[in-house]
């Protein structure tokens, strides 16, 4: 069965019908744990997957079959990305970057298990927008906020990158290193066999004059 996404905040409510004796108690479990005498609506602590079985008894002492409930707990909020439109995540200097980017792409992780429900954004505090593609920035020295809310309202905290213009910036090397290699440790292992790629940019603000060699 397809779980319900809750948060530990959520509550659940039961309730009974008897027509002919009446409702003498209704009571539920969690996780197999003991039978719990239901007097109000309660919630459930711990992220992941849970089962809720739950009965009533009439006043005749009839004992209903359980019936149960699969329950995934989602606490936690998603974490979005920034990168430029070829996927590489942008250089940032203490939450600035330095120069003419254009247009940015954003995207959301969701670390909990509900998935994501919307990744909102403004620039230079205007109206907050949905995401729905590239988000351009058109002019230099603004200020671009972020953050993404899942489908039961974990709500990441803003993110604000500034933009600025910089006609001193210099180049951005990254080293890409292929197969074959294992890490462990936090440590790369390669072989004689494994291929080094070295890509710049020029991030030389309103102008760049391009990469002149890397070495």
């Amino acid at each position: 069965e397809t779980p319900i996404y809750l948060k530990s905040s959520s509550r659940i409510v039961l309730g009974g019908i008897d027509d002919i004796s009446g409702i003498q108690s209704t009571e539920y479990r969690i996780d197999n744990g003991s039978w719990i005498r239901y007097s109000s609506p309660f919630g459930i602590l711990g992220e992941g997957v849970h089962t809720v079985e739950y009965r009533s008894i009439d006043n005749s002492s009839n004992t209903e079959n359980s019936k149960f409930l699969n329950v995934e707990i989602d606490d936690i909020a998603p974490v979005t990305t920034m990168t430029d439109t070829n996927g590489l995540p942008l250089p940032l200097v203490n939450g600035i970057y330095y120069g003419q980017v254009g247009f940015i792409n954003l995207s959301a992780q969701e670390t909990g298990c509900s998935g994501v429900k919307i990744i909102k954004y403004r620039i230079n505090e205007g109206e907050w927008k949905g995401y729905s593609g590239v988000v351009g920035i058109e002019q230099e020295n603004c200020k671009l906020e972020f953050y993404s809310v899942d489908n039961v309202g974990n709500t990441e905290m803003v993110k604000t990158v500034l933009f600025k213009a910089s006609e001193t910036q210099v180049p951005m090397t990254t080293l890409n290193i292929g197969e074959p290699k294992y890490i462990i440790e936090g440590k790369t292992c390669v072989t004689s066999a494994t291929i080094f790629t070295l890509t710049a940019i020029d991030y030389g603000g309103s102008w760049p004059s391009g990469v002149n060699k890397i070495e």
